[in-house]
């Protein structure tokens, strides 16, 4: 909850002021972890919950101020986290999810930056409160995080 959420809620009350005057935007980070159980890492879930939904109340209370607030919510991405890791289940959870995903793969850094800054920029001027799922077509396959 400090990490993904504390943090977020802190940075944000920071940032209001300058984003006011330069009518900025935030971009808050979330994951798949939020919209389905995640019986590996349910505190992680919970607090990724925690984030859309500050997301969604943060673009009411800061709207009036000019102020855009969005998430995304991305599936399993091909970051060093899944490289550092050294136990065997780590391996396995990855490749079950992976294979999980209708487009059979990981998603890149790229891609995920790419819907970033295009909810950053004045394309995305009418979008606020949102979460962008970005996973691969993961949500609607039954069997993710071992569901069936």
């Amino acid at each position: 909850m400090n990490v993904n959420v504390r943090s977020v809620i802190a940075l944000t009350r920071l940032a209001v002021p300058y984003l006011e005057k330069t009518k900025g935007n935030i971009v808050n980070i979330s994951s798949i972890a939020a919209l389905r159980t995640s019986p590996l890492t349910p505190y992680y879930s919970v607090a990724k919950c925690a984030l859309d939904s500050y997301t969604k109340n943060a673009a009411v209370i800061y709207g009036s101020n000019g102020i855009r607030v969005n998430a995304i919510n991305p599936g399993t991405v091909d970051t060093d986290i899944w490289k550092r890791s050294d136990d065997p289940r780590v391996a396995s959870f990855c490749d079950k999810l992976i294979k999980e995903t209708i487009v059979d793969r990981m998603g890149k850094p790229k891609e995920i930056a790419r819907v970033i800054a295009f909810l950053a920029s004045d394309e995305a001027a009418f979008i606020t409160g949102s979460c962008w799922l970005i996973d691969g077509g993961a949500m609607v396959t039954p069997s993710y995080f071992g569901q069936s």
